[in-house]
């Protein structure tokens, strides 16, 4: 048997999670930005996957997509205005918010470091 939502209501819902929001920067000029893992707390959850299981129901889908969109975009933000450390940013984008660093190296023109073919020639 399934144990019985932690929120019922919608609206309540949003209410807490706009006062999250409400104490943390910047709306709070040297308070921490918001993160995933202070709004679980923040909404009494005990684990991220008891969040994450609202976004199965219609009804709250949307504002728990909406919050975590919002902290990552807030800690994207501070980084780049340089208000948080980028590489923390960096970490947490990619831990939370499914955001990863792409490098791709390549030769000269955009070639592939190691040549398909190498020719050797002997002379005499």
């Amino acid at each position: 048997m399934a144990r019985p939502r932690m929120y019922k209501s919608v609206d309540l819902m949003k209410e807490r999670i706009d006062e999250y929001f409400s104490l943390k920067w910047p709306e709070v000029e040297d308070a921490p930005p918001p993160t995933i893992g202070g709004l679980l707390i923040h909404l009494g959850f005990t684990s991220y996957e008891s969040l994450m299981h609202y976004e199965d129901y219609e009804e709250f889908s949307g504002i728990v997509k909406d919050a975590k969109n919002k902290c990552g975009t807030i800690l994207n933000e501070g980084a780049l205005l340089r208000k948080f450390d980028a590489r923390i940013a960096s970490l947490n984008l990619a831990s939370n918010h499914g955001l990863k660093e792409k490098k791709e190296i390549t030769g000269e023109d955009g070639k592939p470091l190691v040549p398909d073919r190498i020719t050797v020639v002997f002379e005499d």
